[in-house]
């Protein structure tokens, strides 16, 4: 069959009526094509006369797969453990460092300013230290055993997995510094101070990146 009855039909202005949307003589021409050559694309939107075709909004767009925004959610998770992990690391090395120089001179404006770097700076980290440990845990802190955490009647607290552990070892220890430093008890702070530093390496080990 002939496709000329098609394109001489198209080459005509759109015929206005009732209901009808007019459509550019390219726009109808390019339809009429379509259709006699029986070729499939992308549908177009009528709009006013004169105007271009409008590609529809299920073709234009992409609507990503649930296993790719978790994927990412867990990949941006993971990105920014690494990243707090190389920030707490960086300032509880300096924070050791210097109330340790203080220890060791031993004078009261030395102490002084040990006890304000163990207040606000330990204090600006600990939120940092613990959502790392959060992450590595799996979004999960605790011990479990057959899904029931694990509970010390004893001492009255959950029982948490190592990576969680040891920065609340940390913080007890720093605590108890600040503490001993206040008392002008330089050697207990001394010893405080120790054990903080061996639950911080210890924590180290078990971090994925080192600085």
């Amino acid at each position: 069959m002939s496709r000329v009855p098609h394109v001489l039909a198209a080459l005509a202005l759109p015929v206005l009526a009732a209901g009808w949307t007019p459509m550019s003589r390219r726009a109808a021409l390019g339809a009429a094509f379509s259709a006699g050559l029986g070729l499939q694309g992308v549908t177009p939107a009528l709009g006013a006369y004169g105007a271009a075709p409008r590609m529809q909004i299920q073709d234009a767009q992409r609507t990503p797969e649930a296993g790719e925004t978790a994927g990412k959610a867990v990949f941006d998770a993971e990105a920014r453990a690494v990243e707090l992990q190389r920030k707490v690391c960086g300032e509880y090395e300096r924070i050791s460092s210097t109330v340790n120089a203080a220890l060791e001179k031993g004078k009261a404006k030395d102490l002084r300013d040990a006890q304000s770097v163990l207040a606000l700076s330990m204090g600006n980290i600990k939120g940092g230290m613990r959502e790392v440990a959060k992450t590595l845990s799996g979004g999960d802190i605790l011990v479990r055993d057959n899904g029931i955490a694990k509970f010390d009647y004893t001492g009255g607290t959950f029982t948490y997995k190592e990576v969680a552990q040891l920065p609340e070892d940390i913080f007890a220890a720093i605590n108890a510094a600040y503490l001993d430093i206040g008392r002008k008890n330089v050697e207990a702070a001394k010893t405080q101070m120790a054990k903080a530093d061996s639950a911080y390496a210890s924590w180290l080990k078990l971090l994925p990146e080192r600085r």
